[in-house]
């Protein structure tokens, strides 16, 4: 018997519908804005000494300055990814991620 001819081609990607890849590149956009935002706000709030900058809600507990950085280090690791990039870009991105990490370990 005859076996099937393998092709050196990687298979062809599906297309993705247009909506649906902007909606997504939109919420990963948010997420970036909205993630690096919180660590400015936080990171002001104890800059400032101001405990209703410091806390998500009033009368919680204040987030520590560490993990605003983490926020930080995650939105701008997201904000590289989010469109194809370079080698480099990619390995700054991954580790701005593995930085974050550490800092959630520590």
């Amino acid at each position: 018997m005859k076996e099937p001819a393998q092709s050196d081609q990687a298979p062809a990607m599906t297309e993705i519908d247009p909506r649906i890849e902007h909606r997504l590149r939109q919420f990963v956009l948010s997420c970036c804005t909205l993630s690096i935002t919180f660590g400015c706000l936080v990171l002001l709030g104890w800059t400032l000494d101001r405990q209703i900058v410091k806390t998500i809600l009033p009368g919680q507990v204040a987030v520590v300055p560490n993990t605003a950085v983490c926020f930080l280090l995650f939105g701008a690791g997201l904000w590289v990814l989010r469109k194809r990039q370079s080698p480099a870009a990619s390995f700054a991105a991954i580790a701005a991620k593995l930085a974050a990490a550490f800092l959630g370990v520590v």
